[in-house]
């Protein structure tokens, strides 16, 4: 399963341990899967900008390049891979195909469908006007259909 990593699953699990520790132990459980290589993840440019942002907005101005910069590495040393920005065309003609409300829910959706994602990977709650035409889970939502794709076919993805 190819997943799309929201903004609020990336700043969870770099900053959630202490304030939601059910949902950070998902969201370790889902990191750990794709360490694994039993799934893989996208990251978005656009979800390094918004982590930037959060670190700004919730740290110290003297603290928040450095915070940044190590949440910039603890994320990337993971096995994810990282999408560019679209092209202003291609949000366009996706934004059509995926409408909501946020301009910036809307480049997240359509990075994840033009990745090839089966789903994204949220908390936040505006993704589900869209639940209908894209598949929008938590990390544990995630790791469960991974857990019964993998029963369905046991021999796949033996790395």
């Amino acid at each position: 399963m190819k997943v799309y990593l929201d903004t609020t699953a990336v700043i969870l699990f770099l900053f959630g341990q202490q304030r939601h520790p059910d949902r950070y132990a998902e969201i370790a459980a889902l990191f750990d899967a794709l360490d694994a290589g039993r799934l893989e993840a996208v990251v978005s440019i656009y979800a390094l900008q918004e982590l930037c942002a959060f670190c700004y907005g919730n740290f110290p101005v003297e603290q928040a390049p450095r915070v940044t910069r190590l949440a910039f590495h603890e994320l990337l040393g993971h096995e994810l891979l990282l999408a560019p920005l679209l092209t202003r065309m291609e949000r366009i003609i996706l934004s059509r195909r995926f409408p909501l409300k946020g301009a910036s829910d809307q480049a997240h959706v359509a990075t994840a469908y033009h990745n090839g994602c089966q789903a994204i990977i949220t908390y936040d709650q505006y993704y589900q006007d869209i639940a209908n035409r894209f598949s929008c889970l938590t990390a544990g939502e995630a790791l469960a259909r991974l857990a019964q794709e993998s029963l369905q076919n046991p021999d796949a993805d033996q790395t």
